[in-house]
């Protein structure tokens, strides 16, 4: 039986929730008050 480990990115596509600089606050808010997140990465688009 083989134990298939998930991958970094299926974890954080799951755990860590992400938006652009220029999305509007609201949309932080509502990723708090909906997953309970602990913390939300903001992006820069710039490079």
């Amino acid at each position: 039986m083989s134990l298939e480990l998930p991958t970094v990115s299926d974890i954080m596509r799951r755990e860590v929730h992400s938006v652009y600089e220029d999305e509007p606050v609201s949309k932080v808010v509502g990723i708090f008050r909906e997953y309970g997140a602990p913390l939300v990465v903001v992006l820069n688009k710039r490079g």
